[in-house]
Formats: structure tokens, sequence, C-alpha cells
């Protein structure tokens, strides 16, 4: 377990989770990691309201962003359709907070 600061905890496994202390916001690994075609990014909100998902390159340039409304509880993003390869990183931001992830995308 890598704390990477007091509010945030990142747990480095196949199945890593992004868990913001106090807020309710969990942010998992995408799946599949790496990916060719297609991934999902799962989260779960501790209430309703919109989430806006950015996936960015690693100079911080944004590829996509994606928004929608979710119920709490458990959502996620279908990401596709992306015309980049390498390390990606995907952040989603809410209401109560905000938590960023890691993927990897191949030819």
């Amino acid at each position: 377990v890598n704390s990477a600061s007091d509010d945030v905890e990142v747990l480095e496994d196949p199945n890593a989770v992004v868990e913001i202390k106090d807020s309710g916001l969990v942010l998992y690994q995408n799946v599949p990691n790496p990916f060719s075609d297609r991934t999902f990014i799962q989260f779960e909100l501790p209430e309703s309201g919109a989430v806006r998902l950015t996936i960015l390159d690693v100079s911080g340039k944004v590829i996509e962003v994606l928004e929608q409304s979710f119920a709490a509880g458990t959502g996620s993003f279908e990401v596709n359709g992306l015309d980049v390869a390498g390390v990606l990183f995907y952040r989603i931001e809410t209401a109560v907070g905000q938590a960023v992830g890691r993927m990897v995308k191949v030819d």
C-alpha cells in the first residue's frame, strides 16, 4: 500500500483501488488493462450526480472527455475509439471529489 497523501490511498495490485477517504468516492482500475480496443472504468459514488471522465496522455493533453449522470452506487464508463497508444491517465470528477488512475493502451 502506497499512501499518496492523507486523503488518497492507492493500492498497487491488478485490481487497484483509489479511495478518497471520508468522501465515499472509489475509483477502480480499468478492465482490461492493458487494452487495445475498449476498456471499462468503474467507480462507486456515495450520492447521485454528474461524473466527468477525462482521459489524458502523459504530457497532460486531454484525449477525451465523457460526462454522464449516475445514481448512487456503482457506475462505469466504457472507453473505446482512442487514437493514441501508451500510458494514459483517467480522472473522474464528482461533487464529492476526484480520483486519478493509470492505464495502458496498446495498438
